[in-house]
């Protein structure tokens, strides 16, 4: 039974990985920018969903001294739309121009977070719908070097991976298991 579960669990989260869009009505302009936000639409979701699990005690959690605690991770992550947003030349909506330790800190609160954290994939799946193929090879400056904007792109779904990875060994840390990964046993 329980092999049965998992394979009705899996495809589950397969077909919702291959059908889940951006949230927004837009019509993405290239094939590049429909897979994009298939993708976004795919962490964003497992992001909220461990976001939701962790209690309002522990988002102030730190490994260390010095290293980003749990809410900070989290609105980090939000807080990177600012550079993808710069790079494709949209506006930067105001809350996410200050600067990076003044917005990390900002709050705790899980449902503060949370917001944050889906505002700011809004921005960008509104943004990344728009690239056409031909504006994929367009170069930009991108923290000091000559980058296409597909870079742009590619780096950005590579940092919030990273930093999903870290909230998901800072939730096993605090005693959250990963929504996904529980089971009714």
């Amino acid at each position: 039974m329980k092999i049965y579960k998992f394979l009705l669990s899996a495809f589950l989260v397969f077909s919702t990985f291959i059908y889940a869009g951006g949230s927004s009505d837009e019509k993405p302009a290239s094939e590049f920018a429909s897979d994009y936000n298939k993708l976004l639409t795919y962490v964003e979701n497992k992001l909220v969903q461990l976001a939701e699990a962790v209690p309002q005690d522990k988002m102030s959690w730190r490994p260390a001294d010095g290293v980003r605690s749990v809410s900070e991770v989290y609105l980090h992550i939000a807080q990177s739309a600012k550079y993808l947003l710069s790079a494709l030349g949209e506006d930067v909506p105001q809350e996410y121009n200050a600067d990076a330790k003044t917005f990390e800190s900002s709050t705790t609160d899980p449902a503060e977070v949370i917001k944050s954290l889906q505002k700011s994939f809004g921005y960008i799946k509104a943004a990344s719908l728009k690239i056409d193929d031909d504006k994929l090879n367009t170069k930009v400056n991108f923290f000091g070097n000559e980058s296409s904007i597909r870079f742009v792109l590619e780096a950005l779904l590579n940092h919030v991976h990273e930093h999903f990875g870290q909230s998901i060994a800072y939730a096993r840390m605090i005693g959250v298991t990963p929504p996904w990964s529980q089971s009714d046993n």
